[in-house]
């Protein structure tokens, strides 16, 4: 992927490239994220039994090295999401273009 201080833009076919590796690395995210998913609720629930309110559970969940192996998955999808969206985009008007139409 380019930065935007990179003099040579992607060429359609390397960001088409580009983006079927960022939906590959969304779905090798997305299965560890599931992977913590399927856990969370069993050592909740530990969390939950030794303290008082499920605030103060969630926040030791947060502490835990799972719980903030989730939060980071779930940061590092948002950001593929968008770069994905972002190439999508420039892929549409770079076809518009080629068809005059823009």
């Amino acid at each position: 992927m380019s930065d935007t201080t990179d003099p040579t833009p992607l060429t359609p076919g390397q960001m088409s490239e580009a983006l079927v590796q960022q939906a590959h690395d969304y779905s090798t995210l997305s299965d560890q994220l599931a992977e913590i998913l399927k856990v969370k609720p069993f050592k909740w629930l530990e969390l939950r039994a030794t303290v008082e309110s499920d605030t103060r559970a969630e926040r030791l969940w947060s502490a835990t090295e799972d719980g903030v192996a989730e939060m980071v998955l779930k940061l590092r999808l948002k950001a593929i999401e968008k770069v994905m969206s972002s190439l999508r985009t420039r892929l549409r008007v770079l076809e518009l273009e080629v068809r005059n139409l823009i």
